[in-house]
């Protein structure tokens, strides 16, 4: 593991969720900052051949990619940047949340900025403003992620599945359409599309200006009525209870899960 680019990774992330406008949005976990690091790694492997940006060991674990050496980084990184700890109540055990929370330094971030490649930073920062502390959301999305799925639990992660097939352009042979076009037919090209816009336009303005806005009374009262006769067809109410569901660990590497066709 690249000790270096991940303490970067999460020292740039507290640094971005510095900048957003609502302050509760302004705190990371140890949770959210190991997923920023993991996506960076998966963004940055679709472009190099598989191998990823920090070169960690990610696992499928409990909550998703997960490393213990990335894990026990994260506070002597924060500390790096002297982030404030806060400490948040669990709805779900005896032990509390920790946060960090940084103040925006103009010349640290421009030296963090600069030493994270282009598709890192970029990941980075969507990552942030898109999810910021939305666990839940932020899971979900990194469970969808090519190699958790193609994964199963305390398996390590394999990154090459995310290799983009490069295609080769034939530059020298292609020719845009418009160019393929003489004077006469692009011009004629730009009248019909006028017209057609034309067109659109006047039927969509005739559409909104003839139709009714809102419904009867007795239109509504019909269709509740109607509703609720579809709905008895169904018969009893399906019961409702808790029970515990077990699925097969040939789950795990089914085609279903990881997008294969079985066509």
């Amino acid at each position: 593991m690249k000790r270096d680019r991940i303490s970067n990774i999460y020292q740039y992330a507290l640094m971005i969720a510095a900048q957003e406008d609502d302050q509760f949005r302004r705190d990371l976990g140890s949770i959210h900052l190991l997923k920023i690091a993991y996506l960076a790694d998966v963004e940055f492997a679709k472009y190099n051949c598989g191998k990823t940006f920090t070169e960690t060991e990610w696992k499928f674990h409990t909550f998703g990619p997960w490393s213990v050496d990335a894990y026990n980084l994260i506070k002597p990184s924060v500390a790096g940047i002297k982030a404030i700890e806060k400490k948040i109540p669990s709805k779900y055990g005896s032990e509390d949340f920790t946060r960090w929370q940084t103040n925006l330094d103009d010349e640290l971030f421009s030296a963090l900025k600069d030493n994270l490649p282009l598709e890192v930073k970029g990941t980075i920062e969507w990552i942030v403003h898109e999810f910021n502390n939305d666990t839940s959301a932020l899971l979900h999305y990194v469970y969808a992620t090519m190699p958790m799925l193609k994964a199963a639990p305390e398996e390590v992660l394999d990154f090459n599945c995310l290799v983009m097939e490069k295609v080769p352009l034939e530059k020298d042979n292609y020719v845009p359409l418009l160019a393929r076009l003489n004077k006469s037919q692009r011009k004629h090209l730009t009248e019909g599309m006028r017209q057609l816009k034309e067109a659109f336009q006047k039927r969509f303005s005739e559409e909104c200006s003839s139709r009714k806005v809102g419904n009867r009374p007795e239109q509504d009262i019909e269709y509740s009525e109607v509703i609720s006769w579809l709905d008895s067809l169904n018969g009893s109410p399906f019961p409702t209870s808790n029970t515990k569901v077990s699925f097969s660990k040939d789950l795990w590497k089914s085609a279903a899960r990881s997008g294969i066709s079985l066509d």
